[in-house]
This record gives structure tokens, C-alpha cells and sequence, in this order.
């Protein structure tokens, strides 16, 4: 249709995106036990030291923080819940098939993905798609694939856990893919 506008959730998904992949490498070696973002909102929980050197409010507006002690060690367990900014910015990203998500997802060990019908949201068709990814390097690869391809995708909701100190770590995406959309068509 000549009046096509990128669907307000690939916008936002490009935020979601950034977030997650600056908050796991600014983390670096401590221990995210868990990371969910969607909908303008990050939770995050890290297990560390008593001072947290982590410059989380870099990520956004940081609604709330808790500190507990975890077990008789002299680690803590940091929570914040993070409001993130929505990055506007133009995207100049090639449309993705979901063939292109599978061959992704199909050479990574104790990894799937799950397609399910299309629905109808919004006057829009699209297909959810959930997609888990085991190993921190693996989520690391697909976000950043994901950063620069995909301008008909929408991550709406990215849950990382890690369990027994990094040696476990999953993410599960909540994708929305839309029709493809060619924007060199001559009007």
C-alpha cells in the first residue's frame, strides 16, 4: 500500500534491542539472573558484590532498586526495574522471511523456534513467533542480527535467564513478524 508506515512495535522493538545488548555487555562477568524487556520497561536482577559499579541509569530512568543478601556469602542480589527510552531513529533494514529466522536459530544447540498462526492486531496481520537461544554468545549473535536486518520484525518481549553462575544461560524472544514490506515500490 503506498501509504505504508513501519508498524509502531518495529520502531520500539529497535530499542528493546539496544537495551539488551548494551545492558549484557555492560554487565560483563556479573551475574544477570535475569533480564526481562518489553513495553518500555526492564526488569533486572544481578548477583554481586554489596556496591554495584554497573551504570544502569545510562539505560534509562530507574523507577525503582532493591538490594538483598544472597545466602551466608558476602553476595548480593541488585533488582532494578528500568524505564528505557524509545530510540526513533530510521531504519534503513532489509525485510527478513521466516526461513531466514530458522536457519538462524537451527544451527544452535538446545535452541528452537515456534511459529504459530497469524493473527490480526491493530488492522495488521502478523505472525507471532517465539524463539529461545541457549548460550550468551548466541543470544549476543542473534540481537545483533537482528539490529540490522528485519525491518518487518518486532521483538515485543526479550526474557534472559542465567542459572548456576553462567554456565546456563537462555533468552527467549517474543517476535512479531509482519508482511514484508518493499519500500523501493515506484508509487
Amino acid at each position: 500500500p503506498p501509504n505504508y508506515q513501519i508498524p509502531k512495535l518495529v520502531i520500539d522493538s529497535q530499542s528493546l534491542i539496544s537495551v539488551a545488548s548494551r545492558t549484557l555487555q555492560m554487565t560483563g562477568s556479573r551475574h544477570i539472573t535475569l533480564l526481562s524487556i518489553g513495553g518500555g520497561r526492564m526488569d533486572l536482577e544481578l548477583v554481586g558484590d554489596k556496591t554495584m559499579d554497573a551504570p544502569i541509569d545510562s539505560l534509562g530512568d530507574v523507577l525503582n532498586y532493591s538490594l538483598r543478601q544472597v545466602g551466608t556469602d558476602s553476595l548480593f542480589k541488585h533488582g532494578y526495574l528500568v524505564n528505557y527510552s524509545i530510540i526513533n531513529k530510521p531504519l534503513k533494514h532489509s525485510n527478513i522471511e521466516i526461513e531466514a529466522l530458522e536457519s538462524m536459530v537451527s544451527n544452535i544447540e538446545f535452541s528452537f523456534i515456534k511459529v504459530l498462526e497469524p493473527i490480526e492486531r491493530e488492522g495488521q496481520v502478523q505472525t507471532p513467533i517465539i524463539v529461545k537461544i541457549s548460550g550468551v554468545d548466541h543470544i549476543n549473535d542473534i540481537l545483533l542480527k537482528l539490529s540490522v536486518s528485519g525491518r518487518n520484525l518486532a521483538i515485543e518481549k526479550f526474557v534472559y535467564i542465567s542459572e548456576s553462575e553462567n554456565i546456563n544461560q537462555s533468552a527467549i524472544f517474543y517476535i512479531s513478524l509482519f508482511p514484508p514490506h518493499n519500500s523501493d515500490v515506484q508509487e
